[in-house]
């Protein structure tokens, strides 16, 4: 081939890869500016801008020198503040945002070191419940343009939004220019709009304000006062030491694990062989797999991802989970299993495929009584349906009231076991849409077939950091409402980010929501090790099994902050007074030179108490919950 005609071809393949570039953007014509004078170039250069702080630092705007060239913001923060909006860029949005569509926001930004700013899109009614928050922290002596899509799923009327940058949470020096934000037409798809930083939807976690609300809800969900009063004879008893243990709290904390690397030597199966090969690289750390998800100091509970799922059973778990369930039983732990059915192809047999309706529906209910008969008395908890909403694909076969009766059949077979509706994606999705096809399969099943539901397992595996604890919060509180008395259990808590500090923080505020929710009875963490996920920054232990932060902050929570142990002494009226939260307790009562009582005893949550006394152990000593606190009455001598 001629140069000239090399040239020519290299330049028909540039030209067409630009026209096929441009034919992918999206058409712009019906988007919407819904911002006012974001390029500062107005008659009046901050019109549309309110300003606030300058005590905290100064506001200028600097005029371009070249000819066609917009203004630059700049901003100067000389003081921090405690709360970051003290020093506030803000703007209310004058048009209305219809449902559907997507809010497309960009802006550039230069930034000095050490330097960083949160940028929010908040309604404007207290508590300023936020529909997108920004973090942003890297320094640039180059312009950078942040993109972002934000789903729209609430109809906003005109003022009704802001735009917000909180500028004081350090000193430093910021530029803005080019801030944009146009309303995407619903036939817009937001997928299809390039978002180049971590945001996060409907919530934020900076938000202190949240957090101390959270913090003490939880004092009051999962505290009790205790007053433990003494008596010598028929006199107080002063100086008298109690201690006060938590042996165990009432709160069941565990884990999901491959069942398949408990047991090494199954990785041989050629039905593994993607999971060998991918953690292949990591061979040599693979026994602390198995002490890791077995440690009781720690979790309560197992529920495996593959072993007891209807395909990977008929490959090759048939052949050995009861050993898996027997290991984990052996070690202190209870097994929840997952799943009697996820109503799609991809997780049931190829024999599956091509089957007609009535074939096919004796298949899937022949497999419910088959797993529930081998594992008979030996699971605290089936999940029967796992995903129920996201894999359909079944019931166009089988019909949906297939899934009332695989729920008749387990119940029919394992009456002690608790029987639990699992969903993938009520909580974490963008829309509120699967969270409001969830609560119509679950009243559907309770009010329509009569179907008794023990819990309802909700995934908190975040892939993509699109929904923040504040919305989380709210969606918690629509289901608990509309389906009471059904308690909730988190599965598979984990937070997919490159910043493990951030991930740490990340994943406490989600812990201060589950543990504070009253609606909430347990929390399971996604998968631990990084080098078994398809996702690796998702684990809580590095391929060497090293520690996330994130899993030592967990560890805190749970074992200090949550945990009550105390040493108290009794005053002049022979009462010693505590904060506890709830659980089980050892109670050592000592004076010198009088005999040592040890009390053990459970403290119930104030919700749902009737009055009543309970002797505990030895004469003399008398339990009493009222409504409003514990009363441990014991006599010395």
């Amino acid at each position: 081939m001629s140069t000239i005609a090399r040239k020519s071809l290299i330049c028909l393949l540039w030209m067409s890869a630009c026209a096929l570039l441009v034919a992918q953007q999206p058409d712009q014509k019906n988007w919407t500016q819904a911002i006012e004078n974001g390029d500062f170039s107005a008659a009046e250069n901050m019109a549309g801008w309110a300003m606030r702080g300058e005590q905290l630092g100064a506001f200028q705007l600097v005029k371009p020198q070249d000819e066609g060239a917009l203004p630059i913001l700049a901003i100067t923060v000389e003081k921090t503040s405690a709360r970051a909006w003290t020093m506030e860029l803000w703007q209310s949005i004058k048009k209305a945002v219809p449902k559907g569509s997507t809010m497309y926001i960009s802006f550039d930004y230069k930034m000095s070191p050490g330097y960083s700013f949160q940028f929010y899109w908040q309604q404007e009614t207290e508590p300023w419940p936020k529909l997108l928050s920004l973090r942003l922290t890297e320094p640039s002596e180059n312009w950078r343009t942040v993109r972002v899509a934000v789903p729209v799923h609430t109809e906003f009327a005109a003022e009704k939004t802001a735009f917000s940058f909180h500028l004081a949470e350090k000193i430093g020096v910021l530029q803005l220019r080019k801030i944009s934000a146009m309303i995407v037409p619903a036939d817009i798809d937001p997928e299809s709009l390039e978002t180049n930083v971590t945001a996060v939807l409907g919530g934020d976690f900076h938000d202190n304000e949240w957090r101390e609300k959270v913090v003490a809800r939880l004092e009051k969900v999962r505290k009790v006062p205790v007053r433990v009063v003494a008596h010598r004879g028929e006199e107080k008893a002063k100086d008298v030491k109690v201690t006060l243990s938590q042996t165990a709290r009432p709160f069941p904390f565990g884990v999901e694990c491959l069942g398949a690397l408990l047991k090494p030597e199954l990785l041989k199966n050629a039905n593994l062989q993607k999971l060998s090969a991918r953690v292949r690289p990591f061979t040599s750390n693979l026994g602390a797999y198995k002490d890791k998800v077995l440690d009781d100091s720690l979790f309560r509970f197992v529920t495996f991802t593959d072993a007891l799922v209807w395909r990977e059973n008929d490959l090759w778990g048939a052949n050995t989970d009861a050993e898996l369930v027997k290991m984990v039983r052996e070690a202190g732990l209870s097994v929840r299993g997952r799943a009697l059915l996820s109503p799609a192809y991809r997780y049931m047999p190829e024999k599956c495929r091509g089957q007609n309706g009535d074939a096919l529906r004796k298949m899937v209910l022949e497999h419910v009584r088959q797993m529930c008969r081998r594992h008979q008395g030996t699971l605290e908890a089936w999940e029967v349906v796992h995903g129920g909403q996201d894999y359909n694909e079944l019931y166009k076969a089988i019909g949906l009231e297939s899934l009332s009766e695989c729920f008749q059949i387990a119940r029919e077979i394992e009456p002690q076991a608790k029987l639990l509706l699992s969903d993938r994606q009520a909580l974490t999705a963008i829309s509120e849409d699967p969270m409001l096809d969830m609560l119509e399969l679950a009243d559907w099943l309770v009010n329509t077939c009569g179907v008794k539901i023990d819990g309802l397992v909700l995934s908190a595996n975040l892939r993509r950091l699109d929904v923040g604890p504040q919305s989380m919060e709210t969606r918690l509180d629509r289901i608990a409402s509309q389906l009471t008395d059904i308690p909730i259990h988190i599965s598979g808590l984990a937070v997919n980010t490159d910043e493990e500090d951030l991930q740490g923080d990340m994943l406490r505020d989600y812990m201060l929501l589950f543990y504070s929710h009253p609606a909430v009875a347990s929390v399971s963490l996604g998968e631990l090790w990084d080098a078994a996920q398809l996702s690796p920054k998702m684990g809580w232990y590095h391929g060497d099994f090293t520690e996330h932060p994130s899993l030592g902050i967990i560890r805190k929570l749970l074992d200090d902050d949550w945990r009550t142990n105390s040493v108290l002494a009794t005053n002049e009226e022979g009462v010693a007074s505590g904060n506890c939260f709830i659980g089980d307790y050892r109670v050592t009562v000592s004076s010198e030179g009088e005999e040592e009582r040890q009390i053990t005893f459970s403290l119930p949550p104030l919700a749902g108490r009737a009055d009543g006394k309970i002797a505990v152990q030895r004469d003399g000593v008398t339990v009493t919950h009222t409504k409003d606190a514990t009363v441990i009455d014991v006599k010395v001598e």
